[in-house]
């Protein structure tokens, strides 16, 4: 039957409803009819026809044309009440005394027609629903069907409700798939896994035709076919520019006829499209993404402008044919996922979205449906992962996908779909306390317990990029009032991380381990994708965005050419931003920052940026997959990652070649175990975190054991203290009784490809021959000349110390830290300093002093005559003072006294003294407790500033202060106040 017919029948049934000549249980209902209002295609949808049939899953009967879903039995019940309703005198009620899952649903499935829009109502009440996942509760989902009600595509759904909310319209739009398959819509309310109560009524599926002119899905498709072309305004004679498309075009064909459309193997049904790349027989999951990536490129370079390819009719032709052979051996809907779940569901989607923008006008109407078609079957919904249904997308991967679905959207003209993309990014755009997402402290985790900006968090800035492009000034706008949070995560939780246009490599997991990555190229990126987010950014915002990026483009001189190897869209945005003298750059950024939600804390001066990457009972210290990251083990267990002026200190093939069981700041034994596949590589500990005050000064620390992570006996306690331009490090509490000779590791630094930088130790020259090993006695200070200018760093050593020194050659791979890695044999030269603690250890410790950035002379000057003085390092406290800034920090390992301060639980502490003003911060770092009270033996006469969760409870004869630390996710409390001066 045609599309005409069905509708036509579809109008006699209801005709025939009004009449009265079919019964209400007639599979098209119409319940009320209201002038030219579209009949309600859903049976009894406010509960008040009919007797309640009696029902297992029912308590007191089941109201007609209606069914109940109860896959989890714990004690739940769904039934009609009469005392809430929205309209009548019934609602359905589903009450959860314990943790299930319930849905009700219309029986028959309600049939539908195949192209037309719907619209979906229900009124929902809530009272005390709690999920057992934060980011779920009751929610309206929907399932296109066959005529036999089985499922072909999951269809859009409502964002979750939980909490108590009182009656309201939960709406929205449908559009059904052109695809002769579907006949019937399946709408589901559900309370997923928690507990609580929710009423339903008033539920209707009605035809409501589309308002949405087909012109508003050409202006976004083509604003995404602008950007993949370069953008506007792009300048094709810039010699940049013009490299970047010369460059594109030598890849695709050549004189030596060794380009991508050369050597297309292009009859209409090869044994192989490209040899080696993809055949009939060579499938893997990865090939079809490589492939499909190859055929993204022809596509480019026969859509930019300026390319000698440009509308070339051959390649067109050829790009169609490479188009229907992947569709009819490799990619659609009749294809099962194997391999790698990613490529079926995120890689390929992309490029083939991309492929269909950029080759919409030329693409056969039979062949673009057949991909979209593809696109539903792997990637119905953002949130779902058909390869594993338990799993639920967030982070990267969900924003990945909600771009394939609005663009599957856009070129399908189906509202329903941008829709769908569009809402499912709603929770990203709200502050976790734990796992997988942004902390309002600037922490980004993904994978659960990984520390992540660096890498799929500069993908999830990247993709917030994108559908912010899109989405502005069409029908879809964003107009969630989280929204802004994208932009503020910029300076947040980006910026701090980047050190002259490098992202640290402590926040970049195990992309450390890729040959073709460094911080460089990922600070590259983000910068870029920042760049981009500013072109829909508020205009304060956007200038902020705008003078950090130019920032970092000045001062990372690691590229020969900044500009090579940008996408064309990016090179022109930069090139716009460079040439714009409106736009300053913002300076050295002088920061400190303590991101609790994930272990990690910075230092940013002048002169010097330094990153520690700690790890706990809440975060791993490392992650290994999919064979990358072999040797991560000590990356997240006190390394403490300095940059300065030695732009590649940790990009000059770093990660193959350093001795990976000794990387700086960390304890160590040497203990490993093999890497297992997603592991998770905990701390026993929780005394993680660290303290801010005035975004400058902080104290930070970590208790550790390593029997979770590499089964060694070795634990401690260890502190850095961040004040002008010092770090100082203590441990204190060290044991293992392993048998393993333990150290600290105070530095172990890249040198020159001589070796030979200088070592100064007490105003002595060591020998600098590589193979160079020694252990100087009663060291107070050392001094290691860098690499280039300005790199030179200065230690101090404030009780004296035995120092272990050693110039080494170091050889590597990157195979052995990643199976995909190439084997060639790599060698640098490296300088550690190691405090060395013996082999049963009880009660071992340190004391030691970075000053990043000072001649030799400096920093014996310091070690004469210190800004620091170390007040404890024991079991208890540690605490150290400033005395150039009146800095005092001490973190307390347990509850007690120190000095003027006590604590009724473990803390970090730090304060500023100004003559007759205090400033005090507080962090709670096991994140467990929900009330810390301090008293300070000093008086105060005025509040002069204070957090919201900070109460005084008295101010004489001493201070005595509240912090309400319930959910606050290990975050720095702060209090300023007038002191008495008597």
């Amino acid at each position: 039957m045609d599309l005409g017919s069905r509708r036509l029948s579809m109008a006699v049934v209801f005709c025939m409803i009004c009449a009265g000549l079919l019964g209400s249980n007639h599979q098209v209902h119409a319940s009320a009819v209201e002038g030219n209002q579209s009949p309600n295609l859903i049976p009894n949808g406010g509960f008040e026809e009919g007797t309640l049939l009696q029902h297992q899953d029912w308590v007191g009967g089941r109201p007609d044309g209606w069914s109940a879903w109860l896959p989890t039995r714990n004690g739940q019940q769904v039934s009609v009440v009469h005392n809430q309703s929205h309209l009548g005198s019934r609602s359905v009620e589903i009450k959860h005394q314990a943790a299930a899952r319930t849905a009700v649903a219309p029986q028959p499935i309600t049939p539908v027609l195949p192209g037309l829009a719907y619209t979906v109502q229900a009124w929902l009440k809530t009272q005390d629903v709690k999920p057992a996942d934060a980011g779920k509760g009751v929610y309206i989902r929907t399932q296109f069907c066959a005529e036999n009600g089985s499922k072909l595509m999951d269809g859009p759904a409502i964002p979750f409700v939980k909490g108590t909310t009182e009656w309201t319209l939960h709406e929205m739009k449908i559009e059904v798939p052109k695809d002769p398959r579907i006949t019937r819509l399946k709408v589901e309310i559900l309370l997923e896994t928690g507990t609580g109560t929710v009423w339903i009524d008033d539920v209707s599926l009605t035809e409501t035709g589309s308002d949405i002119p087909a012109q508003a899905f050409d202006t976004i498709r083509q604003r995404w076919a602008s950007k993949l072309v370069g953008g506007e305004g792009v300048q094709m004679n810039d010699p940049d520019a013009a490299a970047n498309v010369s460059a594109l075009v030598e890849r695709m064909t050549n004189g030596d006829k060794t380009g991508r459309w050369d050597t297309l193997n292009k009859g209409d049904h090869p044994d192989s499209l490209w040899d080696g790349v993809i055949s009939k027989t060579q499938n893997d999951s990865w090939r079809i993404s490589w492939a499909y990536g190859i055929i993204r490129d022809l596509a480019l370079a026969y859509s930019i402008e300026g390319s000698p390819l440009y509308g070339n009719e051959a390649l067109k032709n050829d790009i169609v044919r490479a188009m229907k052979w992947m569709y009819e051996y490799q990619y659609n809907p009749g294809k099962k996922i194997t391999g790698n779940w990613w490529d079926w569901e995120i890689g390929t989607p992309q490029e083939v979205m991309n492929i269909l923008v950029l080759m919409h006008d030329v693409m056969p109407q039979e062949l673009l449906n057949q991909y979209l078609a593809a696109i539903d079957k792997f990637v119905p919904d953002p949130k779902k992962r058909v390869a594993n249904p338990a799993a639920v997308e967030t982070g990267a991967n969900l924003l990945d996908k909600a771009l394939v679905v609005t663009l599957r959207g856009i070129v399908g003209k189906q509202a329903s779909k941008i829709e769908q993309g569009r809402d499912s990014i709603t929770n990203e755009f709200l502050h976790v306390k734990q796992g997988d997402g942004v902390y309002e402290d600037g922490s980004l985790v993904q994978h659960k317990n990984i520390a992540y900006t660096g890498s799929y968090g500069s993908v999830l800035l990247g993709r917030m990029a994108d559908l912010f492009l899109l989405f502005a000034d069409s029908p879809w706008a964003i107009t969630d009032p989280n929204a802004h949070h994208v932009y503020d995560w910029v300076g947040r939780s980006f910026e701090p991380l980047i050190y002259k246009g490098a992202m640290m490599d402590s926040v970049k997991g195990r992309s450390i381990s890729r040959a073709a990555d460094s911080d460089h190229l990922a600070g590259r990126s983000v910068s870029m994708t920042i760049l981009r987010l500013a072109q829909s950014a508020p205009p304060a915002q956007a200038v902020e965005m705008k003078s950090m990026v130019k920032e970092w483009v000045l001062k990372d001189t690691t590229f020969d050419n900044y500009y090579a190897g940008l996408p064309l869209y990016e090179l022109n945005l930069l090139k716009q931003l460079m040439q714009d003298d409106s736009v300053m750059s913002r300076g050295e950024l002088v920061h400190t920052q303590v991101f609790a939600g994930m272990d990690r804390a910075v230092q940013l001066r002048e002169h010097f940026g330094l990153g520690i990457s700690m790890f706990s009972d809440r975060i791993s210290a490392f992650e290994y997959g999919n064979g990358e990251n072999a040797k991560g083990w000590y990356t997240g267990m006190g390394m403490t990652s300095l940059y300065n002026q030695d732009l590649k200190q940790f990009s000059d093939q770093y990660w193959p070649t350093v001795d990976s069981y000794r990387l700086p700041g960390t304890t160590t034994d040497r203990s490993s175990k093999a890497p297992a596949e997603w592991g998770y590589y905990m701390n026993s500990r929780d005394w993680v975190g660290g303290s801010v005050i005035d975004g400058d000064y902080g104290a930070v620390g970590m208790e550790f054991a390593l029997d979770q992570s590499t089964g060694s006996s070795l634990s401690g306690k260890k502190s850095w203290f961040l004040f002008d331009d010092e770090m100082v490090a203590l441990g204190s509490d060290i044991k293992n009784l392993s048998g393993n000779p333990t150290e600290t590791i105070v530095e172990n630094r890249q040198l020159t490809q001589a070796g030979d930088n200088k070592l100064i130790v007490n105003g002595r020259e060591l020998p600098t021959s590589l193979g160079w090993e020694e252990k100087v006695s009663n060291v107070s200070w050392a001094h290691l000349e860098g690499n280039v200018t300005g790199a030179d760093i200065g230690y101090v050593f404030p009780s004296g110390e035995e120092v272990a020194g050693k110039r080494e050659v170091r050889a590597g791979s990157w195979s052995e830290i990643n199976k995909s890695g190439p084997a060639d044999p790599i060698s640098r030269n490296y300088l550690s300093l190691a405090i060395e603690h013996g082999t049963a250890v009880s009660s071992g410790s340190y004391e030691y002093v970075l000053l990043p950035g000072k001649t030799s002379e400096q920093t014996a000057a310091y070690a004469a005559s210190p800004d620091i003085q170390v007040l404890a390092a024991t079991g208890r406290v540690h605490a150290v003072k400033e005395s150039k800034h009146g800095v005092t920090g001490i973190n307390f390992w347990d509850a007690g006294s120190f000095q003027q301060v006590t604590t009724d639980h473990p803390i970090s502490y730090i304060m500023k003294e100004n003559g007759d003003m205090l400033t005090i911060a507080v962090a709670e770092p096991t994140q467990k407790q929900t009330r810390v009270v301090v008293d300070v033996d000093k008086s105060g006469l005025q509040v002069l500033a204070q957090d919201p969760t900070v109460t005084v409870l008295q101010m004489s004869p001493s201070i005595r202060l509240a912090m309400d630390t319930q959910g606050s996710a290990g975050k720095s409390h702060t209090i300023t106040l007038r002191l008495d001066p008597t």
